[in-house]
């Protein structure tokens, strides 16, 4: 295949243009998947499978289907069909919590994230499968195929690169949209009212599903904090934040959890630790715990106060919506684990480890022994590590059950 008869058949741009936001498509559906079911990969791999099974499914169906209404079939216009089944895909997502009952605040059950991955993830698959085998019966179909491929390839690029600079999900569905709209039109055919149909309804589908995805997300994000104001929202390559006022305290959510709540109460930790280690003048602190960190450069002994953050991305955006009491200090330094790992060569006094919760893959390099061999070699002779991890949800301390947990 030559890259220049992708440009010359209308055919081969058609099929890039699918392969260009299936692909696209697929990966705002993954990534909404991964926000509900918190990273999860149970999750992970039920999405892969699904994935395969509904678009062989697909397939199937076009077999069974009769004759008369294979032939009425044509890719072109089945593929104006994408932007709505990835609408619907993610909507359902969204609300997913909503149409099984589950409160905002709960761990999906095993059976409940089964079906939700089998009934919500189809739509976009099924007719991916469908207009693959539809494709089989057009001549040079190995071709199309591997134009298709080539534009998944390049729409993977090109949504990786706009989710990477923090581009929200919704505005990359209505470019992903508007894209595909340009892909498409060679191949439409030449009748004035067909033409004007399509770009009337493709560019509907980008405002309006990009205006009603975000109203969802920020919808969601209400739901598990109800009595929040909602300020904003931003984007960092792991994962969606939103933030706002509630109960007088700055917070930032994140895969339906509170990461940061500013003013908080780290005086108790920061007391607690300093009791082990009174001359610390130098402190690392790994995890998300932003009051911490602050509470920390208030110490006049204190001269240095290192963050490592699990999402890179994350500190650097909070500081810039924080609200001005709550501004970077001179004495805090922002690094990431692969930096501090490379370049850092700063040895510590103290050093706070508070993972995150082991629920996904993402998160075990906390839990290693090369982990856990850096953050000694990061210590002073006679520093001091403290650590803290999140306890079971089977399991009640003694203080829970005091206060009537049950």
């Amino acid at each position: 295949m030559k890259i220049e008869s992708i440009f010359t058949n209308k055919n081969s741009l058609l099929f890039a243009g699918i392969g260009f936001f299936t692909l696209g498509s697929q990966t705002l559906v993954f990534r909404a998947s991964l926000r509900v079911f918190e990273g999860s990969e149970i999750c992970t791999g039920l999405f892969l499978f699904t994935w395969l099974f509904w678009g062989a499914t697909g397939a199937a169906f076009y077999r069974l289907i009769p004759e008369s209404f294979r032939n009425k079939c044509t890719p072109v216009t089945l593929s104006l069909l994408f932007p709505l089944a990835c609408l619907l895909q993610m909507l359902l997502l969204i609300r997913a919590r909503s149409v099984w009952g589950i409160p905002e605040y709960e761990i999906f059950t095993l059976d409940k994230l089964i079906m939700t991955m089998f009934l919500f993830n189809a739509p976009v698959s099924l007719l991916t499968g469908f207009i693959f085998a539809l494709t089989s019966r057009l001549t040079a179909a190995g071709e199309l195929y591997r134009c298709e491929a080539l534009g998944s390839f390049i729409g993977c690029v090109i949504i990786t690169c706009l989710l990477y600079i923090g581009v929200p999900d919704a505005a990359v569905f209505s470019v992903l949209t508007c894209l595909l709209l340009l892909l498409l039109y060679p191949a439409f055919p030449k009748k004035l009212q067909y033409i004007i149909l399509a770009y009337v309804f493709l560019i509907t589908a980008a405002i309006s599903g990009g205006l009603l995805l975000h109203q969802e997300f920020k919808a969601s994000w209400r739901r598990f904090l109800p009595n929040t104001r909602i300020q904003g929202t931003f984007m960092t390559s792991q994962a969606a934040y939103a933030y706002g006022i509630r109960d007088g305290s700055f917070v930032v959510s994140r895969w339906n959890s509170v990461c940061t709540a500013l003013p908080g109460r780290p005086w108790i930790n920061a007391a607690l630790c300093l009791s082990q280690k009174p001359n610390a003048k130098s402190i690392m602190i790994i995890g998300n715990n932003a009051p911490l960190a602050l509470a920390f450069c208030k110490f006049k002994q204190v001269s240095r106060v290192c963050w490592v953050s699990p999402d890179p991305n994350y500190p650097q955006e909070l500081f810039s919506i924080v609200p001005q009491s709550y501004s970077k200090p001179e004495k805090l330094v922002l690094e990431s684990i692969t930096v501090m790992q490379r370049r850092d060569k700063i040895q510590y006094d103290m050093i706070i480890v508070q993972p995150p919760a082991l629920i996904s893959l993402s998160t075990n390099r906390f839990y290693s022994q090369e982990f856990f061999r850096l953050i000694k070699s990061k210590l002073l002779q006679k520093g001091v590590m403290a650590i803290s991890f999140s306890g079971g949800e089977n399991f009640l301390s003694n203080e829970q059950k005091h206060f009537g947990a049950r």
